[in-house]
């Protein structure tokens, strides 16, 4: 979008490309209208999927980068994002 592009054409493009996801569906349309605010998961839920993912991937020695930061966000203040050097909190968190 700071490229100039309009939401509306990005969620199309994505939508019908290999990007589309059922949860894409759902969010795509809330970040169209630049709307993030009200949580829709609560942070314990995330919490264990996090954990169950974490645990699953050691045990094939898969590691996995991008679940780095949740390693502090369990205190749910936005200081692990912090720690994993990230600028922005987690709105909801």
């Amino acid at each position: 979008m700071r490229a100039g592009l309009d939401p509306r054409t990005i969620y199309r493009v994505i939508g019908d490309g290999a990007g589309h996801s059922r949860m894409f569906q759902v969010r795509g349309p809330q970040m169209v209208a630049g709307r993030y605010d009200g949580a829709t998961m609560k942070n314990e839920v995330w919490q264990k999927d996090m954990k169950i993912i974490g645990e699953f991937a050691t045990r094939l020695g898969v590691p996995t980068p991008s679940s780095t930061p949740r390693r502090g966000l369990h205190r749910g203040d936005g200081a692990g994002i912090r720690e994993a050097g990230h600028r922005r909190g987690v709105r909801g968190a």
